[in-house]
């Protein structure tokens, strides 16, 4: 004779042990109790996992998740969407934050395995300014500072302020083509300048701009012709930056000229300043930097623009 069984099938005999089940619900094992049914999830909530008890629906978490496959030739994504056109306030956010002024840096860093880190984000030991650093962590490295008020500097960026600190004397004036040897510098971002050649190195490609005065002693009357010309290795190209006649324009038998401009310049293409002056005999000096007011009279600059 066949019966019918009413009451719950049992854990041990693969039933859930309950009457019935919540509707729409995700359900949690109880060891040899009956499953739970856990409350339904609201809309766009995600199922959080907590460390013995059981878990539930929420829109946050705690704890670090890694998202993580490898297939070649595709692409790993993680999208924040809102798809709707029609109100100017349905925005899209990803937000990283911290405790406050005492707590760490919101940051995001980007890794090239086994090659190069850059990391993003506000430096909270320094005045909470915006930084991207060469490294895995901010303040380390940076190659960009912005302060809450907007300005902004890039520590690395090529730029350089070289000048005379010795007089050289006797150098030139009988048509002799002098490179100048700025022998010190007062900044030298990305150490390109070389105070020993004269030379400047572009570190990398681009249009760099360029100053340079000199300031000359010992001019005579036969010194009718004078170029400061600025000589990269990019095309081998030589630009005028001043030529006149020395003489007629000194004061005394000194005279301080020079000229600026940008220029293209290859990665590792070099720049130098020559100074030449004739047609007479070898008198002319340069002077090195004011002993007496600390007056820069002879120098050369530059910076990437572009």
């Amino acid at each position: 004779m066949a019966y019918k069984r009413i009451s719950p099938q049992p854990i041990a005999e693969g039933g859930t042990g309950a009457t019935t089940l919540l509707a729409n619900a995700v359900l949690v094992g109880a060891g040899t109790s009956a499953v739970t049914a856990l409350a339904v999830g609201a809309t766009g909530s995600l199922l959080v996992g907590t460390a013995a008890s059981n878990p539930a629906f929420a829109t946050s978490a705690v704890g670090d998740f890694s998202f993580t496959s490898s297939t070649a030739g595709a692409t790993r994504a993680l999208t924040v969407s809102n798809t709707d056109n029609t109100n100017a306030a349905s925005n899209a956010r990803q937000q990283v934050t911290t405790g406050g002024a005492s707590a760490g840096d919101p940051f995001t860093t980007y890794t090239v395995t086994g090659a190069t880190s850059f990391s993003a984000g506000i430096d909270n030991s320094a005045s909470d300014a915006y930084k991207i650093s060469a490294s895995t962590a901010l303040g380390t490295t940076d190659t960009f500072i912005m302060t809450t008020a907007g300005a902004r500097t890039m520590p690395l960026h090529p730029a350089f302020f070289a000048y005379a600190n010795a007089t050289l004397a006797n150098v030139t004036g009988d048509g002799t083509n002098y490179l100048v040897i700025f022998d010190s510098t007062r900044f030298n971002q990305s150490s390109s300048y070389n105070t020993g050649t004269g030379v400047f190195t572009a570190p990398v490609a681009g249009r760099y701009l360029f100053n340079a005065y000199v300031n000359v002693d010992g001019l005579l009357v036969g010194h009718t012709a004078a170029y400061l010309r600025l000589f990269t290795s990019q095309n081998s190209d030589n630009y005028y930056l001043e030529q006149l006649n020395p003489y007629v324009i000194r004061v005394g038998n000194g005279l301080q000229f020079g000229g600026s401009l940008v220029c293209d310049m290859g990665a590792g293409s070099t720049a130098s300043v020559r100074l030449q002056i004739g047609s007479s005999t070898k008198d002319v000096s340069i002077l090195g930097r004011s002993t007496s007011g600390n007056e820069q009279t002879t120098y050369f600059s530059g910076a990437l623009v572009c």
